[in-house]
């Protein structure tokens, strides 16, 4: 199966356990959960609890500074345009861009209830957890069979090798480049620049 594969199966699978917990914990807008475990879902671990930590503190800085705003200014449209650049270059300032997006999201709903309610900010904080939880999870727990592969990549990467000092080898005895020599060598780069390309992914 292909690495893309492996992702929109996680993609899905964090959808629906996310969306499930949060109907589970009687949660407000639980289809948020979903969609913000889905943005949580990165490539490697170490990349999903970096950018996890980051937006979690975002998060926590969406809804405090919404909730400032909304409340002084009031639960309009027009103060939720004023709010975002303001909040994005906070985050940009605290290197927490990849927060941005999960954090304008949970903001908008600061908007959309139309009153200081810490009911609503408590739910807002509980869905962001929930979701990454869940990607947390899933990338722990769902096999990639990443090592398998590497190993399997470095077989073969000693196979070929062997196969190009061999051509080599028959090269500097025989002091001439023989036709089909060079064809097998040739081969050899081809599949091993191929094979690297795929071992890099």
């Amino acid at each position: 199966m292909k690495r893309w594969q492996h992702i929109a199966i996680k993609m899905s699978l964090a959808n629906l356990l996310a969306i499930a917990l949060a109907y589970l914990f009687s949660l407000s807008n639980p289809i948020t959960a979903g969609i913000l475990a889905v943005l949580s879902i990165q490539l490697t671990k170490t990349d999903s609890l970096n950018i996890a930590l980051k937006r979690l503190l975002d998060a926590m800085i969406a809804l405090a500074l919404g909730t400032f705003f909304f409340y002084l200014f009031g639960y309009t449209v027009i103060i939720f345009i004023v709010f975002t650049p303001v909040f994005i270059a906070l985050s940009h300032l605290l290197k927490l861009e990849a927060g941005i997006v999960p954090s304008l999201v949970l903001a908008s709903q600061l908007l959309l209830f139309g009153a200081f309610s810490l009911a609503v900010i408590l739910n807002a904080l509980a869905l962001i957890v929930i979701a990454i939880v869940v990607a947390l999870g899933l990338h722990l727990l769902y096999p990639l069979n990443s090592t398998k592969a590497l190993l399997y990549y470095t077989k073969k990467f000693d196979s070929l090798l062997q196969s190009m000092l061999k051509i080599i080898v028959d090269n500097l005895r025989d002091k001439t480049i023989s036709k089909e020599n060079k064809t097998t060598y040739d081969d050899v780069v081809n599949a091993l620049n191929e094979m690297l390309k795929e071992a890099e992914t």
